[in-house]
């Protein structure tokens, strides 16, 4: 779902625009329509949607090991357990650091750069 989002960034926005402007919607909707467009781009919405997004693909496997019935109590603590580390490493590599320091400047009200 929040790959979708992310990926409709241009077509939400556009979409968003054109109603808060339809001289033929109601106000009601226009207000609506221009309130969550400003919402969005104010909270960085979409940037943390990415980043949510590119978090849920590294932990993917992990997550992808865990499922099975078949799995028992202690593997799955130790899975989970050693998950973070292990999906770093073999998912995000050098590029987690630089993706969490940008969420942060972005948290923070530093926008994009």
């Amino acid at each position: 779902m929040t790959k979708c989002i992310v990926e409709s960034e241009g077509r939400l926005l556009t979409t968003l625009s054109e109603i808060s402007e339809d001289d033929d919607a109601t106000v009601k909707l226009c207000t609506e329509a221009s309130g969550l467009l400003i919402q969005i781009e104010r909270h960085n919405f979409f940037q943390i949607g990415k980043f949510l997004a590119w978090v849920l693909g590294v932990l993917k496997p992990t997550n992808a090991i865990s499922q099975p019935q078949s799995m028992d109590m202690s593997t799955a603590c130790q899975v989970v357990s050693t998950s973070p580390e292990t999906s770093v490493k073999m998912n995000a590599g050098p590029n987690f650091i630089r993706h969490l320091l940008r969420m942060f400047h972005i948290l923070q009200g530093g926008g994009e750069h």
